[in-house]
């Protein structure tokens, strides 16, 4: 007695990436359910602490890219105007918040801007 093949004549679709992602993902929540672990929605990364700024850094910000007075940079970041006047001469140097908003101020200048416009 001779086994006969089954012949099939399917073609193999491709797989949609769609599909594959998805399943990939389901995959991946059924094995973090089965171990226990906290689901979440997202990823959230963080950016690096900003580096510290030099006095001349801090001057050059205010003057060159905001064009600002001493008075108005200290009234933008909510700080005394003691304080940029020790920034500027490298008594303190900006730490914390006040560093991340002088880096924001850097990489953004234009949402400060915006801040100071008349239509505000």
């Amino acid at each position: 007695m001779t086994k006969k093949k089954k012949l099939t004549n399917k073609r193999q679709k491709p797989t949609n990436p769609y599909f594959t992602g998805i399943r990939d993902g389901l995959t991946e929540v059924l094995g973090a359910l089965e171990k226990g672990e906290k689901l979440t929605c997202h990823q959230v990364s963080f950016p690096a602490p900003p580096e510290p700024m030099a006095a001349e850094e801090i001057i050059d910000l205010r003057e060159n890219q905001l064009h600002l007075s001493q008075q108005l940079f200290a009234y933008l970041l909510n700080v005394s105007v003691k304080t940029v006047q020790a920034w500027e001469q490298a008594i303190n140097a900006p730490g914390g918040a006040s560093l991340r908003l002088l880096w924001l101020a850097r990489e953004k200048p234009d949402v400060f801007r915006s801040i100071l416009s008349p239509q505000n």
